[in-house]
């Protein structure tokens, strides 16, 4: 029988199982199919092997070095730490990860990924806490048979470039990426935008509807909205509602006319989704949201697609922050830095973070979806 040999990974993963007291040794070796003896030795050296993943050590990789590598590293990540903490900034992770890739490139060390085990192990040594995070959307891919025999009658006939999905989501628009890495905890940003997110199967989006508190802000000034890739428009609390989703989608059912288009358009029932409006060339497919919550499955861009869009703005917000800290002209706090981000700014930023996602990625949700 050809012996087996666990991956990092796979040890952390055991590890921690056995940590738990509710499998015995010998279940384990049964799990992993490998030998009682093995699983005797992984647990005997779990100390090494803990340390080598949260010192960066790929989680692919069979052997475990003890020695780290990466102490420099480590080092200069936390003088810039305390620095910036003494200046008040608010660091999180994905900022410590970034800047500490930031060293390794300067130290010409191409292996070092500034990994979430790394970033545990400098947690953990130095004993910082996590603070507040922005909770996403949890969503299940399960679909059922049932789900799936109807959506293939519904969308019978129609080309996929013309099935498309619509959500709503809000957005903290200077708003770092979730976890911030705090000694205790502080308060966040609570400027919130809504957008509405319209993609086909192909991945194409349409163009984004944005609703912030107020029609003409400061940095909208001598500008025209038609030069703006997004569409904005204005509540007092940054919310959707009935009239202003009604003239988007009036917008969309004369675009589609004057291409002569006719699209499935995938949405929530939500009040300010108007099911009697008279359209054309979009026809509206309305998913009922049942008493335990599942319309979520059957929305493509709820499987990853917006928590996806909304983590990869925040790391545009993210670069912008930490390019402007590292800036010796510029002695601004983070928090200063965040406060000067615009809805100007939030706008371009939108429309580029949707450029970025792929149309394989989108495609890959529709068919999680049941599509």
């Amino acid at each position: 029988k050809r012996r087996r040999e666990l991956s990092l990974s796979e040890k952390i993963q055991l590890i921690h199982e056995s940590q738990t007291g509710t499998k015995s040794q010998r279940k384990l070796a049964d799990i992993y199919q490998i030998g009682k003896t093995t699983v005797h030795e992984i647990l005997k050296k779990k100390d090494d092997i803990l340390k080598a993943y949260e010192q960066n050590v790929d989680g692919g990789r069979k052997r475990v070095c003890t020695r780290s590598a990466y102490s420099d590293i480590n080092r200069l990540a936390w003088q810039w730490y305390e620095r910036m903490r003494a200046q008040g900034n608010q660091i999180s992770g994905p900022m410590l990860q970034e800047k500490a890739r930031t060293f390794a490139a300067e130290l010409d060390m191409k292996d070092f990924r500034a990994s979430n085990g790394w970033l545990e192990g400098f947690r953990r040594r130095h004993g910082i806490s996590f603070g507040a995070s922005f909770s996403g959307y949890e969503t299940s891919v399960n679909v059922t048979t049932e789900w799936t025999e109807k959506i293939m009658e519904v969308t019978d006939g129609y080309r996929s470039t013309d099935i498309y999905n619509l959500v709503e989501t809000g957005l903290y628009y200077r708003a770092l990426p979730d976890k911030n890495l705090v000694p205790e905890t502080e308060s966040t940003s609570t400027e919130r935008l809504t957008v509405t997110l319209c993609c086909n199967m192909d991945g194409e989006f349409e163009k984004p509807l944005v609703i912030g508190p107020t029609a003409n802000p400061p940095c909208f000034a001598k500008l025209d909205s038609e030069c703006l890739p997004v569409i904005w428009r204005a509540n007092r609390r940054a919310w959707i509602t009935t009239s202003i989703f009604a003239d988007w989608l009036r917008t969309l059912d004369r675009k589609m006319r004057q291409k002569d288009r006719r699209i499935l358009l995938f949405l929530d029932n939500s009040p300010p989704h108007p099911p009697t409006l008279q359209l054309t060339n979009v026809k509206l497919v309305f998913l009922i949201k049942p008493s335990n919550n599942t319309v979520n499955q059957l929305q493509p861009l709820t499987q990853g697609i917006v928590e996806a869009f909304r983590m990869a703005y925040r790391r545009k917000v993210l670069f912008s922050t930490l390019a402007k800290l590292d800036d010796s002209n510029s002695p601004r706090s983070a928090k200063q830095l965040m406060q000067e981000i615009t809805e100007l700014d939030a706008c371009f930023w939108i429309a580029a973070t949707l450029d970025e996602i792929s149309g394989s990625t989108m495609m890959n949700c529709f068919e999680s979806a049941g599509f």
